[in-house]
Formats: C-alpha cells, structure tokens, sequence
C-alpha cells in the first residue's frame, strides 16, 4: 500500500513539473517571437522608380518584426520618423514627421502615429495623430481629427485624403474660417 501511494505521489510531482515545464516552453517561444529579426540606428532608406528618387524614410531606431504568418514583415520606427517625399525632378515635394511608425513592406502601406506633421512645398501645414500612408495608391488619409494651416486660412477637419505630396487633398466634415471665390 505504501509503495503505491509513494508511486502516486512521485507521478503527480513528475506530471506537475512537466506541466510547468511546457508552459515555460510556450511561454518563452511567445517571447521570442517577440523579439525583432533586425534593429538598425539612425538609419536612412532611399526608395527610387526608375533611378529617381521618390521617398527618403530617416528614423533613430527601426526595428523589424516578422507577423505570425511569417509572409509580413513590420519596420516599427519608434523614436521618430522624418519621410520627405520628391517629385519626378527630385525636389522635395512634402517632409513628414511622427514620433511613431510601422511600415508594412509586403503590404505597401505604412502608418506613422503622435504628433503628425506634413508640410508642403505651398506653405501648407498638415497636423494630426494619426495618419495612414498608401504606396501603391500614392495616397496618405486619416479618419483622424486633422488641421490643415494654409498661408491664408486655418482648416480643421474629422478626416482627410491627400496625394502622397500633400499638394491635393480632401478634408471631410470640414470647419473653419476660410474664404470662398464666387464666379
């Protein structure tokens, strides 16, 4: 009797222990997926179509993530980020700035995040916390609260579509002072 109930107790503590090890097991491969495949420093990407310069993308810190999928890879830009988007003759068209971003490579659409700021080259100021960038589409939107501060008029807006430029856009839900040509 005794020799069964010591070979009980001695199953329970292995199957206790074994079950303890397998959940630190999954504990740490969640952990590890975690961690980023790549970090670099101060870096500077340069995108170009046909050998002209379209993007520059500067940042302090990028780290990149792979999703779970394994097909998806995420640069997480978390200490700032300065985009300048060209023109087809290589002049800076518009310079974007957030403290925060995540490019998604595959996909082709990034997402910079706190304190949002685009300028253009018409003195055009673009401000808001969120803001989405599309490549392929060469679109940038928000669903966001947005300010838009020209020379001549200050526009305040619940939503926005602009050219990757910002030299075109489309405020939604708009407010404001601003002044309208009669024809």
């Amino acid at each position: 009797m005794r020799k069964i109930y010591w070979l009980s107790v001695l199953l329970l503590l292995f199957c206790g222990c074994e079950n303890k090890n397998i959940q630190a097991i999954k504990d740490y491969e969640k952990l590890r997926k975690q961690e980023p495949v790549s970090e670099s420093f101060d870096v500077d990407y340069r995108y170009s179509e046909n050998t002209t310069l379209r993007t520059q993308v500067k940042g302090a810190h990028v780290a990149e993530f792979l999703k779970e999928d394994q097909k998806e890879s995420v640069l997480i830009f978390d200490k700032g980020i300065m985009v300048n988007f060209y023109d087809s003759e290589g002049k800076v068209e518009s310079i974007l700035t957030a403290r925060r971003a995540e490019m998604y490579r595959n996909s082709g659409y990034a997402e910079a995040t706190g304190n949002v700021v685009v300028k253009n080259n018409k003195n055009e100021v673009l401000e808001t916390e969120r803001l989405r960038w599309h490549k392929t589409k060469n679109l940038i939107s928000t669903n966001a609260f947005v300010k838009i501060t020209t020379p001549k008029d200050i526009l305040l807006g619940d939503s926005l579509v602009a050219n990757s430029s910002f030299t075109n856009y489309k405020i939604f839900k708009i407010k404001g002072q601003f002044k309208v040509k009669e024809e």
